[in-house]
């Protein structure tokens, strides 16, 4: 049976950046696959801000959902301003409704970003009353709360991230980078100049930073003995995972429905 499974960030290139691999073998295998952003991505430039780059933004998001085969919604909450507050976690409860998702996937709560935080919170705020009547009565409860998943990050406290789930994505690498370009003012000018301190890199001409990118995106691999290569080995077998180069893994969110083997082969076996 086709499944729904929702992506919640808290900007405008979170959800694709952490899980285009798997969302890219999921929805050719027929699986509808939403992408949500919480905010507007109004914050992340070192030049532009405002109005202008949460437009920009939007249209680099719609480009990244065309590629995907995807949809993708922004919210209309300031970058950087995001709070876990009741009417945000209400408008959150009515977006997962409407789109009724089998699966949901956010980042975990422990991370260094304020916004990425208070996504996570609203989420697992969200869990339980989603199936209860008396909130947001405007919108039809749902059954049962969906499956959670973390994507991966390294963070070590107050836990390392644990690998329940693994899925190898070299096959769908080429596209993976493709979509990457998609999200230009953050993969070739903002992300360079912000987190690798590359204060000049935003001025070279532009196919020197896309091979530069692209040569870089290509020479990243699973850690050995991390967690997504020992998932793999577990599920595949060492021979396997050790011929895995990139994989997207997640861990199973306390807060949503077990994890059932329906839905575990719907995510590995993507």
């Amino acid at each position: 049976m086709k499944k729904r499974i929702m992506v919640v960030g808290a900007h405008p290139d979170d959800c694709d950046f952490r899980t285009a691999g798997t969302t890219i073998k999921l929805v050719r295998r027929g699986h509808s696959v939403h992408y949500l952003s919480v905010t507007d991505g109004s914050a992340g430039h070192y030049v532009q801000r405002g109005q202008e780059l949460a437009a920009r933004r939007y249209a680099e998001a719609q480009a990244s959902a065309k590629l995907l085969g995807i949809t993708y919604e922004i919210l209309n909450h300031e970058d950087g301003r995001l709070m876990p507050a009741l009417e945000n976690r209400e408008e959150l409860i009515r977006k997962i409704r409407l789109f009724a998702p089998d699966v949901i996937i956010t980042n975990r709560p422990n991370d260094y970003h304020p916004d990425h935080r208070a996504v996570s919170q609203l989420v697992q705020d969200a869990s339980y009353l989603l199936a209860v009547p008396a909130i947001c009565p405007d919108v039809p409860a749902l059954e049962k709360c969906p499956v959670i998943l973390y994507w991966e990050d390294r963070f070590q406290e107050p836990c390392p991230f644990r690998a329940d789930l693994a899925v190898p994505i070299d096959d769908v690498l080429d596209t993976y980078i493709e979509m990457k370009f998609c999200h230009e003012s953050q993969t070739l000018e903002w992300l360079p100049w912000c987190d690798d301190g590359l204060k000049d890199f935003p001025n070279l001409p532009l196919e020197q930073r896309k091979a530069f990118i692209e040569g870089r995106q290509r020479a990243i691999c699973i850690q050995p003995d991390g967690p997504a290569y020992c998932r793999l080995a577990e599920r595949y077998g060492r021979t396997i995972a050790n011929a895995v180069r990139r994989a997207e893994a997640y861990q199973l969110s306390e807060y949503g429905a077990p994890l059932t083997e329906e839905i575990r082969a719907l995510i590995e076996d993507c």
